[in-house]
């Protein structure tokens, strides 16, 4: 099923202000484009991977091993999405966020100032991700 704005209302389920790089365990869902089945399909209640949702399974497996402060507990691979449980471990410190949500700011490095979030898109600068975050892992 595609997506379809005027009937799916979706919104983040991210908690606001939250650091994504402390330690924890945290359950991810990643879909593919316009959820198309480009992973493979269900036979007889089993997943049948394609050569994709080969790549994807192989992909996966070698993040952990290049990433060490990141570890798995299972995942699942889906015609159209998987799902996933990371654990990030170790300390990170109370690194504060660089986004002051009150007034929709980002402190974005390489002395560019304060850009307002709403705005960062379209002003071409690069996505900032924190180091050895969910957000860098996914």
């Amino acid at each position: 099923m595609k997506y379809n704005p005027d009937i799916q209302k979706r919104r983040s389920i991210r908690l606001r202000g939250y650091d994504y790089s402390s330690p924890g365990v945290y359950f991810i869902t990643i879909c593919t484009f316009q959820k198309e089945c480009f992973l493979g399909k269900i036979k007889i209640g089993q997943i049948e991977l394609n050569d994709f949702g080969e790549i994807v399974e192989r992909e996966w497996e070698k993040s952990f091993q290049i990433r060490k402060e990141i570890r798995y507990d299972s995942f699942v691979i889906m015609p159209n999405h998987l799902h996933g449980i990371i654990i990030i471990v170790g300390a990170r410190g109370s690194t504060p966020n660089n986004i002051d949500l009150q007034n929709k700011k980002a402190d974005i490095p390489n002395n560019t100032g304060l850009v307002n979030i709403k705005n960062r898109v379209n002003c071409h600068l690069p996505l900032q991700m924190k180091p050895k975050s969910l957000s860098s892992f996914v």
